[in-house]
């Protein structure tokens, strides 16, 4: 990873969206009606962050206006949740509100392969298990959780094979989870 890749890095892994919720560390332990109200309570403080941001959204709105009055047309790009929420609101923009199908368009990294699953972002390791400082982003296909070591595919041919999407623009997927290394 380059210098100015892993400055991204440490810069996207400190924003607040990518903290642990202390409020859910121990969620899997909690009854059903405990989830929902944590999931509830945190909920309500999304008015508060799109108020925030409401000069900055109009200016957006109104920018995406006037390019498609003008013939343009709008794409969302997005990796994981992201991309999943463009290629959603991309998809329902046609039957609710009448837009041409091809007016709103969204992508998510690894095409429609990655919609149902999860992008990890790996730290490499040495063959004898030590970080080497090295990140890729795959593909989840077994279900990996924080902190599992991972086997990875990190071949563009071989990550499409396992997806069974050739010619994707896919290059490496989690093909297995590691118990031990030896």
């Amino acid at each position: 990873m380059s210098s100015s890749e892993k400055k991204l890095f440490e810069e996207i892994s400190k924003l607040s969206t990518e903290q642990k919720n202390p409020r859910s560390i121990n969620i899997d332990k909690l009854s059903t009606e405990e989830i929902l109200k944590i999931i509830n309570f945190d909920d309500q403080n999304v008015p508060l962050a799109v108020e925030h941001e409401i000069p900055y959204i109009t200016q957006a709105v109104e920018i995406i206006v006037e390019a498609v009055k003008n013939g343009g047309k709008l794409f969302y790009f997005g990796a994981g949740t992201s991309g999943r929420l463009g290629v959603v609101d991309a998809s329902e923009c046609p039957p609710t509100f009448g837009a041409p199908y091809d007016l709103i368009n969204g992508y998510i990294a690894g095409g429609k392969e990655a919609i149902p699953r999860t992008l990890l972002i790996i730290d490499r390791l040495t063959p004898e298990g030590a970080p080497t400082g090295g990140y890729l982003i795959a593909i989840d296909t077994v279900g990996a959780g924080a902190g599992q070591t991972v086997l990875v595919n990190d071949e563009g041919g071989g990550a499409q094979q396992v997806l069974g999407c050739p010619g994707a623009p896919i290059r490496s997927v989690v093909v297995g989870i590691i118990d031990e290394v030896a």
